[in-house]
């Protein structure tokens, strides 16, 4: 059988009478260094800001919940309740912040190096069940009637909430009579619903990743299918005058032979059509700026010959001539026009 003490070092000289145990020996304390100023009634401990307090020596402020290595001693008593000092240095400018604990308003009130953040808190509007104050308390106390009064108002309130209770009891009892059950068509209902979102996830991961998109995609609806539905899309096709002239000066000088057409154009495909006219008609020299084909009735600008004398105007270029008429088109007077 093992000792007591097995699995420690006692030296030779260890004296259990003298010594008692190994830190009476050694000369050391059980807390370590949190009791190293024990002598002084101090003791090192956690402690954490139950609100938030502006440093007042860099006007920082040190949110609630922060924590420090405060030095904690008794400072006094109310009643026999002892009232507890937590001394510490702040991080912001390493400066003294005292805290004490107020037994009779059952709160922490900041004697040095801050002060407490006013806020106002309305117990109604944050949901907490209102507790009576001190006022109240004492007007209850001095007041017989008042009491009377009160405790009568209880006992109508709990009269009035017996049956919503029971009723609150009986349900839970019906919903968990047994336990067993319910929980196992839980667990079934989560299986079924889990799989179903990791498939669509997985279809709106896809769709996000074909078109490059990077905004969340929500669920289909019906309505999105009906209007899905009324959106026809067909060929575009050239009705107007204008339209046929600019697939005239698009076309090719030379076109090819002709294929057999296509029972059906795909949006791509006419892009690109529409792509290919476009860039024709910005590069093509041979296409008038204007527009027009040769011999047609329109305005032109000043010194320009087109046609066979039809549109002949003074050979003298203007300077608006010069600045509008493009460089690389140059126009040429008719044979049967005098020199």
């Amino acid at each position: 059988m093992q000792g007591f003490g097995y699995g420690k070092y006692y030296p030779p000289d260890f004296d259990p009478k003298k010594h008692k145990t190994l830190n009476g020996y050694a000369g050391s304390h059980a807390l370590g260094d949190r009791a190293r100023k024990l002598d002084k009634g101090i003791l090192v401990v956690r402690f954490e800001l139950p609100f938030h307090v502006w440093c007042s020596n860099c006007d920082t402020l040190i949110a609630q919940g922060v924590r420090f290595n405060a030095e904690k001693k008794k400072a006094g008593a109310y009643y026999t309740t002892p009232i507890w000092s937590f001394r510490m240095k702040t991080a912001c400018c390493q400066s003294w912040l005292e805290i004490h604990t107020n037994p009779k308003e059952t709160t922490y009130d900041v004697i040095s190096g801050g002060k407490k953040k006013a806020e106002e808190w309305d117990a109604a509007e944050a949901g907490v069940i209102k507790i009576k104050d001190a006022a109240e308390a004492e007007r209850l106390a001095s007041d017989p009637f008042a009491r009377i009064e009160k405790e009568s108002q209880d006992v109508r309130k709990g009269k009035e909430a017996v049956p919503r209770i029971a009723e609150l009891a009986n349900e839970s009892e019906r919903q968990w009579a047994d336990p067993y059950t319910q929980s196992k068509r839980m667990r079934n209902v989560f299986r079924t619903d889990k799989k179903i979102l990791r498939a669509k996830a997985a279809e709106a991961e896809e769709i996000q990743n074909r078109n490059s998109l990077s905004i969340k995609l929500l669920d289909e609806s019906p309505m999105d299918a009906r209007r899905a539905a009324l959106v026809e899309f067909g060929a575009l096709q050239a009705t107007d005058e204008e339209s046929k002239k600019r697939d005239v000066l698009a076309g090719a000088m030379f076109p090819p032979a002709k294929r057999k057409a296509k029972a059906t154009t795909t949006t791509r495909e006419r892009l690109q059509e529409e792509i290919v006219a476009n860039a024709r008609l910005s590069k093509d020299p041979f296409v008038n700026k204007a527009g027009v084909l040769e011999g047609e009735k329109t305005t032109l600008p000043a010194g320009v010959l087109v046609g066979k004398g039809k549109h002949k105007e003074s050979s003298l270029p203007s300077e608006n001539s010069r600045e509008r008429s493009s460089p690389s088109l140059v126009a040429y007077g008719s044979d049967d026009e005098e020199d």
